[in-house]
């Protein structure tokens, strides 16, 4: 995948393996950077968020907390 593509929430979502809701919740807590907005509104993450969604769930998943 290209460093400049920009992926929508269902596709960064399908990607990562959890729903949309689980992003905006990483948004709300700051562990997720809120992504640019293209012209229609829909958000538009850069390919980066991928590996940082990837990150907080193997954080997740051995103890870590959101907080």
């Amino acid at each position: 995948m290209s460093g400049n593509h920009a992926l929508s929430s269902g596709e960064l979502a399908d990607l990562a393996g959890v729903s949309r809701d689980t992003l905006r919740h990483y948004e709300r807590k700051g562990v997720l950077p809120r992504p640019l907005r293209g012209h229609n509104g829909y958000r538009q993450y850069p390919s980066t968020a991928l590996e940082r969604v990837q990150l907080v769930r193997r954080a997740l998943s051995v103890g870590f907390t959101l907080d």
